[in-house]
């Protein structure tokens, strides 16, 4: 199969998990367009769509989003009068992979491709 993007669809035959199938499309199109940036045709080849759904499935799980609660993670959020804190989506690097499980198999996936991305190990 060709280098390509996930897809707004969802497994089995779909590219994303199913447990985001009544989260709204706009959010889904948002994680989806968001984590893009972050995928490298030529880097993840074949893998490409299985690393960026992972990725967009990381990125939903931190803003609380999905159906599957045995995989919810912890929010780390509290609110203080007008003033909301919690966790930055954004951020893919390091630790923050680790808080979820798409984050971890994406870098499971990562460190098999270590190579094409210039690395011996990670």
């Amino acid at each position: 199969m060709p280098a390509r993007l996930a897809e707004a669809t969802f497994q089995p035959s779909g590219d994303l998990p199913r447990e985001f199938v009544d989260v709204d499309p706009d959010m889904i199109g948002e994680a989806l367009n968001f984590t893009a940036s972050f995928i490298g045709l030529a880097e993840w080849g074949d893998d490409a769509s299985k690393a960026h759904a992972l990725l967009a499935a990381h990125y939903l799980k931190r803003l609380g989003l999905g159906s599957n609660t045995s995989s919810a993670e912890p929010t780390f959020s509290r609110t203080v009068g007008p003033v909301s804190h919690g966790p930055n989506p954004s951020v893919f690097l390091g630790q923050d992979l680790k808080v979820t499980r798409y984050g971890q198999l994406y870098q499971m996936l990562f460190e098999t491709r270590a190579p094409a991305f210039g690395f011996f190990s990670v």
